[in-house]
């Protein structure tokens, strides 16, 4: 596994507790980066922080989920988006997907087996550069 950080997008304390619990018991490692809503993410990687691999909540205030695919689309970075919401409605999953950078569309709570799926697609992006 050579994930090494992770940006995790969501407002909900209880989430973001589950993720690193969930995360941090298989892979102590890695390292989770915390924003709590679109906005701040985009300031965070605006900041460099460069994290490998990127999980979005949808439902947020101030920049939802939505509004922050639309706005790192118009910029010039390459990391791995993978949704990880509540909400299963199909009107949702199909707007996320269809960004390029969204891999996959997974539903809360998080798992580990999510996590090694999307580090599955990081591995491949690597592969697929060289």
């Amino acid at each position: 596994m050579e994930v090494r950080k992770v940006l995790l997008v969501e407002d909900s304390d209880i989430d973001q507790f589950i993720f690193e619990d969930v995360l941090k018991r298989k892979y102590p490692d890695v390292e989770i980066v915390l924003a709590f809503d679109g906005e701040e993410a985009l300031d965070l990687l605006a900041s460099s922080i460069s994290p490998d691999l990127i999980f979005l909540d949808i439902n947020m205030p101030i920049m939802n989920g939505h509004e922050f695919l639309c706005e790192y689309n118009n910029l010039n970075y390459s990391n791995l988006v993978f949704m990880l919401s509540s909400s299963q409605l199909s009107a949702d999953v199909e707007s996320s997907l269809t960004y390029d950078f969204v891999k996959d569309y997974y539903t809360k709570p998080f798992s580990i087996d999510q996590f090694n799926k999307a580090a599955l697609h990081w591995e491949r992006q690597k592969i697929e550069k060289i």
